[in-house]
């Protein structure tokens, strides 16, 4: 078993150790909260699924979780059983998991009910870091419209040993770049533990909620306006040292960075306040750092391009996506012996400080 910074057998990446940042778990707390729940997010009950295998190959528990019209997400074994992780990271060849929450997390929860969830499933989190130090390391959910924005729950986690926070592309609707959220961002920074974000339903979900639209590009849609948001707000002006992991090779921003500057360019001046920037939208965009979890290789080639192996890690978006497809692309992928260290694990440590302990 390879514990972190050491190497005691081969990955697949030319022998390297593997960090996947993009892993899902469901903690108990955050099930049974969407149990009891009338409205999405709910959980539904669909016998017919329990014990099933499904499309992308994990076992049915006969729940699925409803997130609104087009956000239909069977509730798999994998997502709740940590054995059934390790079982499947040995089987893929990846060493060490950061465990995150996914969509919808605990942001549509009332604030009462998420300052106890939230709690809760860090606590879950950290025990099972504690169980299985050198195979997780796990990010922490906040509750986000509480009185302090979470900033008291991040340090509480980060004391237990949680190495992030994660959120989402808009907070039920609320932009990410809300002023009512500035706090948590200088927390972290202060902190020095990332932001890993993750979709969820978009903001304007019914334009993409035919054709599975919603997962194929309204993911991608509500990514990139997150992010830009956050640029164009001054994010990174305000913690050029702030360190935030965008999903699924940045969704849209490689391909449309010389559109941005041209436009910003002409239009920034004319906006009311105008936007200032010390440096262009694509030399900030370029501050973020990526997981790998796309599937197609000419994409992850034009992330080493623009962003440089140095920002960009491993990820698989296990279990909803298996481990094997996205390491064998990173594989494939045309890269230099110290790009393969990089990405294959060198970023990760730097980025969450695996192999150091980490304390508010």
């Amino acid at each position: 078993m390879t514990t972190v910074g050491e190497v005691e057998k081969d990955a697949v990446i030319g022998g390297k150790r593997i960090v996947d940042v993009h892993h899902h778990v469901f903690p108990q707390a955050l099930v049974q909260a969407y149990r009891q729940r009338d409205s999405a997010p709910r959980m539904t009950e669909v016998p017919g699924l329990r014990g099933i295998r499904l499309p992308n190959g994990a076992m049915g528990t006969g729940e699925s979780l409803d997130m609104g019209p087009g956000m239909q997400s069977p509730l798999s074994e994998e997502l709740l059983d940590p054995e059934l992780h390790l079982r499947d990271m040995d089987r893929g060849g990846i060493d060490l998991a950061v465990l995150s929450v996914s969509a919808p997390s605990i942001d549509a929860l009332d604030t009462a009910d998420a300052v106890v969830v939230a709690r809760e499933c860090n606590d879950e989190l950290a025990e099972l870091v504690r169980r299985y130090p050198d195979r997780f390391a796990a990010t922490a959910v906040v509750p986000l419209r509480s009185a302090d924005g979470g900033v008291s729950e991040l340090e509480r986690a980060v004391n237990l040993g949680l190495r992030g926070v994660g959120v989402l592309s808009n907070v039920d609707g609320l932009h990410l770049a809300d002023e009512c959220f500035q706090d948590l961002f200088a927390a972290a920074a202060q902190l020095d533990v990332p932001f890993v974000l993750h979709p969820t339903t978009p903001v304007h979900a019914a334009e993409v909620d035919d054709y599975a639209l919603l997962v194929m590009i309204g993911f991608h849609m509500d990514t990139t306006a997150c992010a830009l948001r956050l640029v164009f707000s001054g994010m990174f002006e305000r913690h050029p040292d702030l360190k935030f992991v965008l999903p699924h090779m940045g969704a849209v921003l490689p391909f449309i960075l010389g559109r941005l500057d041209h436009e910003a360019e002409i239009k920034f001046p004319l906006l009311d306040p105008p936007v200032t920037l010390s440096s262009s939208p694509s030399e900030q965009i370029r501050r973020f750092y990526l997981d790998t979890a796309c599937l197609w290789r000419p994409a992850v080639e034009m992330g080493v391009s623009i962003f440089g192996a140095e920002h960009m890690m491993v990820g698989t978006d296990y279990p909803y996506w298996t481990i094997e497809p996205s390491l064998a692309l990173a594989e494939e992928t045309d890269l230099t012996p110290d790009q393969r260290t990089l990405i294959s694990h060198g970023t990760a440590d730097r980025v969450f400080g695996l192999g150091s302990p980490v304390t508010a």
